[in-house]
């Protein structure tokens, strides 16, 4: 029912540290890349958040010519036990946007400043608008998730869900607290493997057996972790071979202080209850210095572009934006990631 000891970065049973960290407040490190023109040059300052099972390393390809004609730089890190990063066994959606604060603090990187997130990551951003909108000159939610809970009158979960994206990125699209037309919501049901039902099930009501749940033998209880490819859009395919012909050998180190660490308290985090409605956000833009976008995959199958839609729709002071012909992996492609980083930027 326990998880086994963590190998936890630069303890004697853990892998070395050897990526560039800074330290917290309450003790805990972040590792961090960084990526761009100097520091002290840029024009743009820019954190991006990486999804479910991934890191620091995450795909986000930029031009070299569109980073030094924006002046652009990009800080990437791993969130709380990926990568090089401690682990935070009492994480929540809102400590995620004090680690990206101190981070910026560490960093100097001024006052205000951008951030990106993708997929699961996204709940990070949705934490920066609700907690620190005073820090953010800018922020994207790239196929973005959103939290679940509640059943219906016959017991079966009347939240919509999505499902899991590949060990790079995640994730699950759910609705907490507010209603969503049922069609949508039952259409969207189907989608998703019962067994991936029941592990949002559990990491929600019931987060100290989501351990066994996920290591037992008797099925596949996550989609994303077992590497399935069922709910996957044939550009996400295409994207997935080509990294496979040309895999990224510091990717591996993602998951290397163990998946409790990492994957399962990051599902804990995500799928519980949030503090706060998603839809009831206050636009931090108000005066019209800087802005907020969303983007999503018409073709995605792990997230439902309808919920996303809807969510626009509550809150129109984002910018959202709809991919034909892409499913979840829109950050693989360096197309796509420089429109997102001009329509941010314009």
């Amino acid at each position: 029912m326990r998880p086994p000891p963590s190998r936890i970065c630069g303890t004697p049973r853990g892998p070395p540290v050897t990526a560039r960290r800074v330290k917290l407040s309450d003790g805990r490190h972040l590792a961090y890349r960084e990526s761009g023109v100097d520091r002290d040059n840029a024009k743009y300052k820019i954190i991006v958040v990486h999804g479910f099972g991934s890191s620091k390393h995450m795909d986000f390809p930029i031009s070299k010519d569109l980073v030094e004609e924006q002046g652009l730089y990009f800080v990437f890190f791993d969130r709380a036990g990926y990568g090089q990063s401690d682990p935070h066994p009492s994480r929540t959606i809102k400590s995620e946007a004090y680690d990206i604060q101190e981070l910026a603090d560490k960093l100097n990187l001024g006052p205000k400043f951008y951030v990106i997130g993708v997929s699961l990551g996204a709940y990070s951003v949705y934490s920066c608008l609700k907690y620190i909108p005073h820090r953010l000159a800018g922020a994207v939610l790239v196929v973005p998730f959103v939290p679940y809970s509640g059943e219906d009158e016959s017991g079966v979960l009347k939240r919509v869900k999505g499902s899991f994206s590949d060990p790079e990125n995640t994730v699950v699209c759910v609705l907490d607290n507010f209603d969503v037309p049922q069609n949508m919501l039952s259409e969207a049901l189907k989608l998703l493997p019962e067994t991936d039902q029941w592990t949002f099930r559990v990491a929600h009501y019931v987060p100290w057996l989501l351990y066994w749940w996920l290591t037992q033998k008797l099925f596949t209880s996550s989609s994303v972790i077992s590497g399935s490819k069922a709910l996957r859009s044939n550009k996400d395919l295409v994207i997935i071979k080509k990294k496979q012909e040309n895999p990224n050998p510091l990717m591996r180190k993602a998951r290397q202080q163990g998946d409790h660490e990492c994957l399962h308290r990051d599902m804990i985090a995500g799928f519980t209850t949030w503090e706060f409605d998603p839809t009831e956000l206050e636009n931090p833009f108000e005066e019209g210095v800087g802005s907020v976008h969303m983007w999503q995959g018409m073709e995605d199958r792990m997230i439902p572009r309808e919920i996303n839609q809807y969510i626009s729709k509550r809150l129109p002071w984002i910018k959202y934006h709809e991919v034909p012909g892409y499913g979840h992996l829109l950050n693989a492609e360096e197309e796509k990631c420089e429109d997102i980083i001009k329509a941010l930027l314009v």
